[in-house]
């Protein structure tokens, strides 16, 4: 169960809507929160928010844009939590972008535990894992023990031969 606080947050990125090529809401409200709760990031010339600067941790990686149509932009402020028979459930209309805001909301929850973790939030995932092919090549990754990525199974060959 999630406090009363990160269901705020949870609910506060949720409405937030950001196709692939428009990620600028959810790269604002990342950079706000890192920046707010004094958790040190990189954001390059494409939008991509990482920390790739402790190689004995495993790196955190989920990406920014989710599938989506003006409709379901317009949608995301109808987004919401109720309780229903003892449990806590978020709903919405249209495509509230659960992949991957999921996979966002849970590494920032990671980051206020421990703020040595090493993260990567990529741009426009869903048309080809575009930030991640950008953030890769300029580090070095296999100095790294591994990596947990949050993401749809659509571009698993994509992601593995990177």
């Amino acid at each position: 169960m999630f406090s009363k606080e990160q269901e705020k947050i949870l609910l506060e990125l949720f409405k937030l809507f950001s196709p692939s090529r428009n990620n600028t809401k959810v790269i604002n409200f990342i950079t706000k929160f890192l920046t707010k709760n004094e958790i040190p990031f990189t954001k390059d010339e494409n939008g991509n928010i990482f920390k790739l600067d402790n190689p004995k941790l495993p790196i955190l990686s989920a990406h920014m844009d989710s599938v989506g149509t003006a409709d379901d932009g317009f949608l995301n402020a109808f987004v919401n939590i109720f309780d229903y028979r003892g449990d806590r459930i978020m709903k919405g209309m249209g495509n509230i972008g659960g992949d991957d805001k999921c996979g966002v909301f849970l590494i920032l929850m990671k980051l206020l535990e421990n703020k040595e973790l090493n993260f990567i939030f990529s741009i426009d995932e869903e048309i080809g894992c575009v930030g991640i092919k950008q953030v890769i090549p300029k580090n070095n990754i296999e100095a790294f023990p591994y990596a947990i990525v949050l993401r749809s199974e659509e571009h698993t060959s994509e992601l593995q031969s990177l």
